[in-house]
């Protein structure tokens, strides 16, 4: 999933003369986008919670 520079920059600066404020360089990223802003936020907030672990948490 890395890209090269070239094409991030390239498409960066479409964006900017398009007038853009965020500028998301590829399909696969712009679908990673889409799913986290329509997800629901119970399901993100389940899963960051996950990844962090439960260091320095009082147990519930």
């Amino acid at each position: 999933m890395w890209l090269e520079a070239d094409e991030v920059v390239v498409d960066a600066l479409r964006d900017l003369r398009k007038g853009k404020v965020v500028s998301v360089p590829d399909w696969k990223y712009k679908l990673a986008v889409f799913g986290l802003r329509h997800a629901p936020r119970g399901l993100l907030q389940s899963v960051a919670r996950d990844t962090r672990g439960r260091i320095g948490r009082d147990s519930q």
